[in-house]
């Protein structure tokens, strides 16, 4: 969710000042974003999953390779960032 520059340039302040680096990585973070009631995100079962014909699933969260699956979860991660530290500010345009 952030540039190469920006990183590189986080890890070259951080070497300068002798100071530490933690990283988080969330191998589900796609399943984790929670779509907007406005959005409805329909899709087939697997073969094999016995449903009845014409019907078909309703998702309620991000799903990999879905288009939309990035924008879904950094929404989601931001506003809980947001909430839970209120006086956590966004470096300018970089989201």
């Amino acid at each position: 969710m952030t540039e190469p520059t920006t990183i590189r340039t986080l890890l070259a302040i951080a070497n300068k000042l002798n100071l530490n680096v933690d990283h988080l990585d969330i191998k589900t973070a796609f399943l984790n974003g929670i779509l907007p009631p406005d959005e409805q995100f329909f899709c087939s079962p697997p073969p094999g999953f016995p449903l009845p014909a014409g019907f078909c699933w309703q998702l309620k969260r991000g799903l990999y390779g879905a288009h939309q699956s990035g924008a879904i979860w950094s929404t989601t991660f931001r506003t809980w960032v947001k909430t839970t530290l209120p006086l956590f500010a966004e470096a300018g345009a970089e989201r």
